[in-house]
């Protein structure tokens, strides 16, 4: 647990002006292990996690509600350093069910009715309705088999609670490739239906913000729409919507020459992102490679998705933008697309 716990700590700035964090544990009582502003330092804050030991609790009841009118009474209050003008967020991590249900839910009103926004982490085989009620939100909720899986969760849960929503750091321009006109209307739906669901974290607006701005290019007529097209978040969805379902060569070039430049709406100043949902082979690798490398070369990050068994892993890894680990996904089919957004989001959203 305390190694999931720093790990979580690791990915965010510690400091009076920053991101503070304080904890307490329960089990058949609650103990204090340290304020909201006892530790302002990342490295002391790491090094108290980890001098934690877990106490021995086996067979004992699971006290729920005390913990968390704890956090409410004691722990998020301004005399041990919560501040106005942030976030408040909660995070509950459990592997037992409570010994009261009713007392917990009752509980977690108080917490969330103060405020907070409350994130619940369920381990083992734990009721889901009991973390649904403590948490803010069912989509705030994280179940996992074993502590050892927790770190599977890490990234996706920083991003989650994070303060800012992806782009209010830094602007971006992405740009979604789709290669899936030959298989289909159908197909081509779930891959714009994706990047909805991509999307739906980034804070959509036009140039003139520091917001995320997206497009869309497919093989079709190598055609979509341009950066300039939606500033909000509800004209994207229902643009992306119209779109009806050339070598993925001359799509990436498309994309290099036309799409990333300021008369389509993209700016000097914003990240440029490339999303490739690819689900053929390449007719023309040399031509695919030098392609993307003109785009790498314009400073553009090319996120690789492979769809199928039609693609050649190896083939994929000249499109995407090195650490390749971190910028090829490969599922089975359209509908596993789903699957990998959150991933996704997390790798793009880095630094936005």
């Amino acid at each position: 647990m305390t190694d999931f716990v720093n790990n979580f700590i690791k990915t965010f700035e510690i400091g009076p002006e920053a991101t503070q964090v304080g904890l307490l544990t329960f089990s058949e009582s609650v103990k204090r292990e340290f304020w909201l502003n006892e530790f302002l330092d990342k490295s002391a804050l790491v090094k108290k996690v980890s001098s934690l030991r877990q106490s021995d609790t086996e067979g004992s009841s699971t006290q729920t509600h005390l913990g968390l009118d704890y956090m409410t009474n004691q722990l998020m209050t301004s005399a041990h350093g919560l501040r106005d003008g942030v976030p408040h967020i909660v995070i509950v991590l459990t592997d037992g069910n409570s010994t009261h249900p009713p007392k917990t839910s009752a509980a977690a009103q108080r917490l969330k009715a103060a405020g907070h926004s409350v994130y619940a982490i369920g381990v083992g085989k734990l009721y889901r309705q009991e973390l649904d009620g403590i948490a803010s939100d069912p989509s705030q909720v994280f179940l996992v088999d074993t502590f050892d899986a927790l770190s599977e969760i890490k990234e996706i849960l920083a991003i989650k609670v994070c303060v800012k929503a992806c782009g209010e750091r830094h602007p971006a321009d992405v740009m979604f490739l789709v290669d899936s006109y030959r298989s289909g209307d159908l197909q081509t739906k779930k891959a714009l239906d994706f990047m909805g669901q991509v999307s739906s974290n980034f804070e959509i607006g036009d140039a003139s913000d520091s917001q995320i701005q997206v497009g869309l290019v497919h093989e079709c007529l190598i055609g979509g729409f341009n950066f300039k097209k939606y500033s909000s978040k509800d004209d994207l969805e229902a643009g992306v919507e119209r779109v009806k379902v050339h070598d993925f060569a001359d799509v990436i070039e498309y994309m290099t020459v036309r799409s990333f430049t300021v008369d389509e709406g993209s700016r000097p100043n914003a990240k440029r992102v490339a999303v490739a949902i690819i689900d053929s082979k390449f007719p023309d690798t040399k031509k695919v490679k030098k392609a993307a490398d003109k785009a790498k070369a314009n400073n553009i990050e090319i996120f690789a998705i492979g769809v199928g068994a039609g693609n050649n892993y190896r083939e994929l890894t000249l499109v995407a933008s090195s650490p390749v680990k971190e910028h090829l996904f490969t599922v089975d089919s359209y509908d596993e697309l789903t699957n990998i957004a959150e991933e996704l989001k997390v790798n793009v959203c880095k630094d936005l």
